[in-house]
Order: C-alpha cells, then structure tokens, then sequence
C-alpha cells in the first residue's frame, strides 16, 4: 500500500476515533478549544481514546502522565493508571506475530499468558521444538511502522 494512502488511513482512524470517544469536550476541558472545567468522565475518554490508538498514543499517555503543567490532575490521576499495567494484546495475535516472525515449527508450546506488557512489546514464556525453555518478546504490531 502507498505510504500516502496509509496515512489517509491512519489519519481517518484518528478522526473515528475522536469522534467516538467526544474529544472535542476533552479540548474544551484542556482550554485548547473554549473553556470547561476539566471532569473525571473527559478524563477517562481521553485515556480510552490513547489506548485505542496504539503504540505512539501510549508513549503519548505516558509522557503527559508526568506533566501537571500541561494538564489538570484529574487527567494526569487517569492517564497515570496504566503507566506501568498496559493491557496485553490478545493471544491470537500474539501467536499470528510468533507464526509469522518464526514460523510454525520453531516452538512447542507458546505460553498464553504473558509475564509482562508494555507500550511497544510484551513477552511470553515459550518452549523451543528442542526442549530450551526461553523467553519471547514479541513487538506489537505495526510498532515499526
């Protein structure tokens, strides 16, 4: 696909999902469209919008979690829930990444349950086709792109 046509695309999902989760009240809020007192409820629209957009949107998360200066405290209480606990990304496409990355025959058993998740990998016990118990870290994906 055409690098212009990726970013139309990203660009639309960033729209949707603005649009879905009423950013415009979370810009009033923040006083960068009009003014209105910030409220746990914009708060918490503003953090679903951040996870649902991935990867760079949790980096985002992150770093304004550690800015009171830029943003009122009930946004930084909420963005500052899931510094250290991102959700993990479902098993299935975890295993769709193992498939891909090394195919189907290089592990035995790939332990559904992963030990830790961050913003950009998250890692999984694994046991190799040769009996070495290992561990997986496995990048989200689209997280190179």
């Amino acid at each position: 696909m055409a690098l212009g046509m990726q970013r139309a695309r990203r660009a639309g999902e960033v729209v949707n999902v603005a649009r879905r989760r009423r950013l415009v009240r979370v810009l009033r809020e923040l006083g960068l469209a009009g003014c209105r007192p910030a409220t746990r409820e914009g708060a918490v629209e503003f953090r679903l919008a951040l996870e649902q957009l991935g990867a760079t949107f949790l980096k985002l998360r992150q770093l304004l979690s550690s800015r009171p200066d830029l943003l009122p405290d009930v946004y930084i209480d909420e963005l500052s829930k899931l510094v250290d606990e991102v959700p993990p990304l479902p098993f299935s496409e975890v295993e769709r990444v193992v498939r891909e990355e090394l195919g189907a025959d290089v592990l035995a058993r790939l332990d559904p349950r992963p030990l830790a998740a961050a913003s950009i990998a998250q890692i999984h016990p694994a046991l190799l086709a040769d009996g070495r118990e290992v561990v997986l870290k496995v990048r989200l994906p689209g997280i190179a792109e």
